[in-house]
């Protein structure tokens, strides 16, 4: 019999482990910095934040992005607006469910370039990474 698989499927598979070693380095990654993680991958009807954390008196919703190589740009790249505007309309969402009012809060990215070795990689964080078009 012969086996056929789907490359499409199996790409989507291997994005979705790395970015599962990249969301965990990350959490380990503030941990480490001092930041209370909240809550990993918060979702609302308008998308998922990846991380939603506390750092001094800041309530820091997290992106993260994670590659084994730079060949399609670096991870920050794939932040781009449309992703910027869902992080915000869950974030938006996190606030009032959550009746949380005149808080401090910030939109990071997180990088992780994962090496070929099975644990080693690199993290870029990058606090402020983009504004949101909401008013908080």
């Amino acid at each position: 019999m012969t086996e056929f698989t789907n490359e499409k499927t199996s790409t989507k598979n291997l994005n979705r482990k790395n970015g599962i070693k990249g969301e965990k380095a990350a959490v380990k990654f503030l941990k480490k910095n001092r930041y209370s993680v909240l809550y990993t991958n918060y979702t609302t009807r308008f998308g998922e934040v990846d991380i939603i954390a506390h750092h001094i008196d800041t309530l820091v919703f997290v992106e993260v992005k994670a590659r084994h190589s730079t060949e399609f740009g670096e991870p920050i790249e794939a932040v781009n607006f449309a992703k910027q505007k869902k992080v915000s309309q869950v974030a938006a969402q996190f606030l009032a469910r959550h009746q949380i009012r005149n808080a401090n809060i910030r939109f990071d990215v997180i990088e992780v370039y994962l090496a070929s070795k099975r644990k080693d990689y690199k993290i870029v964080h990058s606090q402020n990474a983009f504004d949101s078009y909401l008013q908080f």
